[in-house]
């Protein structure tokens, strides 16, 4: 279930970035995934620490996961398209 979550969210973003000029797709799909299991894989840890048992710490981890994909889901939203300047007419 994961899985498909990600690729769902990914081919969102690099629909997202796409329409946006001058931005690289794949450079906010590494940066979701990246969040994803960093922030998801951190919960873990701490659900281990927090609970002992590693039931809920996987359900923490799930909690990670979704903030990460949020994070990432939101950076992509938020880029600004790269505008050129044409500081060449001033002379």
């Amino acid at each position: 279930m994961d899985l498909l979550v990600l690729i769902l969210l990914s081919r969102k973003i690099r629909k997202i970035i796409r329409e946006k000029e001058g931005l690289k797709p794949n450079l906010y799909v590494i940066t979701l995934l990246l969040l994803w299991f960093s922030i998801g894989l951190l919960f873990v840890f701490i659900g281990m620490k927090l609970f002992g048992e590693l039931t809920y710490a996987l359900f923490f981890g799930l909690i990670g996961e979704a903030i990460g994909g949020y994070l990432g889901y939101k950076l992509a939203i938020n880029a600004e398209p790269v505008v050129e300047n044409d500081n060449d007419s001033l002379f």
